[in-house]
């Protein structure tokens, strides 16, 4: 039980380090872009449990850690693809929401809560920036960031996640 929780531990702080580096990489490619909103308490996603999504038949869910602005002022979403497929340029995601998740659920080991403000919307994505180097497609667990289009693309906040299905 302790090993675990030092494990999850480990990969929370691994994580953080990683979409700090893509933060920082996006704005040294792109300018000097200002972080607009950042996430503190950030869930973990190791071994967590995803049964409570029965209705979501979703092939990929990309979960969004921060958002900041490269130097031409365009929006840029770093986060990570949590489950299912890699995410490619073009793909549409179709819905997000939120889980109400803490550090300590993540320690205790609890059940992922079922998600919340869960909204349908159409979004793109345009394009994938991932260690400093525009990429066709975003493969699971590696940290990246998305420009992103559509009209609900305001409504994303920091620890939003985004389903999208083929």
């Amino acid at each position: 039980m302790r090993g675990s929780r030092r494990r999850l531990a480990y990969v929370e702080r691994l994580r953080r380090m990683q979409a700090e580096r893509v933060v920082q990489a996006v704005r040294v490619q792109n300018g000097a872009g200002a972080v607009l909103s950042e996430s503190q308490n950030r869930p973990l996603h190791g071994s967590s449990n995803y049964e409570w999504m029965p209705g979501m038949t979703s092939s990929v869910e990309f979960y969004v850690q921060a958002i900041t602005a490269d130097a031409a002022g365009r929006t840029v979403y770093v986060g990570f693809v949590v489950t299912g497929r890699a995410i490619s340029v073009g793909d549409v995601f179709s819905s997000m929401y939120e889980v109400p998740r803490s550090l300590e659920d993540a320690r205790q080991q609890r059940p992922r809560a079922a998600p919340i403000n869960v909204r349908s919307t159409s979004i793109r994505v345009d394009a994938i920036d991932s260690m400093r180097v525009r990429v066709k497609e975003l493969p699971s667990g590696v940290t990246g960031a998305l420009y992103l289009t559509g009209d609900d693309v305001g409504a994303i906040a920091a620890r939003t996640y985004l389903s999208a299905s083929r």
